[in-house]
């Protein structure tokens, strides 16, 4: 928003303020007292510098009723209520918004306060006066102070309303994202548990005998007695005719079968 121009809202409550006070007598009703008493306050509202406190409008829809007619103002109210929430919204948006709403409600505090200290002084002053001139002064005096105390009251709630909706709007919202399902994301595939051990009895028949380590020699074919006997008579015949390289021969073939024949070729 440029410097000096006004949020749109705000704008258009002026003017709907204005066209509102065209319809009225504004030297008469509560009208006529607010040029009196803030003429520079009045001006400035439908200049859209200031947007007036709620009590301020509600009491030129009073007058409003008693110049037009209550229909007319009950009318006009709904219009009224929903420009001016949405004026002092975009209001207290602007920068520095809160700060300027957090004095305004210090001045109203004081005003209250101020307001009461008065009420106090003129009922003490109603109590001792005797002249009728003097009493109904002071009755009029105390009705205004009254009506002081009681926008005061009315306008510190309204002010922190505004600051209670303006730090809502400001406050981060969070997003709820849900929350991760199984299948989101990386996972380990499920794998089945580990049979017990006594279910691993009789694994042998689903799946064959375990295989025996590769570290053990195979066994070798045992050869057959009839052959070791033949080769024992057979080297035996041939060292006693005295055929010595072909008993060696003998002994070489033999020396290729297990070690427990050969004691059979000692004998």
């Amino acid at each position: 928003m440029a410097v000096g121009q006004l949020p749109v809202q705000v704008r258009e409550f002026a003017r709907y303020l204005s066209e509102l006070l065209g319809r009225l007598d504004q030297s008469a009703g509560w009208c006529g007292v607010f040029w009196q008493r803030d003429p520079d306050g009045m001006r400035a509202c439908l200049e859209g510098a200031e947007v007036p406190p709620w009590d301020v409008v509600q009491a030129l829809l009073h007058d409003l009723a008693a110049d037009r007619g209550v229909p007319e103002a009950e009318r006009e109210a709904d219009t009224a209520r929903a420009l001016h929430r949405a004026s002092v919204a975009a209001y207290d948006a602007r920068p520095g918004g809160r700060e300027l709403l957090g004095d305004r409600l210090d001045m109203m505090l004081t005003e209250q306060r101020i307001a009461l200290e008065r009420q106090a002084d003129l009922t003490r002053q109603l109590g001792t006066a005797a002249d009728p001139a003097d009493i109904d002064r002071i009755n009029l005096d105390l009705a205004w102070v009254r009506d002081d105390h009681d926008r005061a009251t009315a306008r510190c709630a309204e002010i922190q309303e505004r600051m209670d909706r303006l730090a809502d709007a400001q406050r981060p919202s969070w997003v709820d994202l849900g929350t991760a399902t199984p299948d989101d994301g990386p996972h380990v595939p499920r794998q089945d548990p580990a049979p017990p051990a006594e279910d691993l009895y009789g694994a042998e028949d689903l799946y064959g005998a375990a295989p025996q380590p590769q570290s053990q020699p195979r066994p070798h074919p045992e050869p057959h007695p009839e052959p070791v006997s033949d080769a024992v008579r057979e080297l035996i015949k041939l060292r006693g005719e005295g055929r010595s390289g072909e008993a060696h021969g003998v002994l070489v073939e033999a020396a290729g079968w297990p070690a427990e024949l050969l004691p059979a070729f000692a004998a």
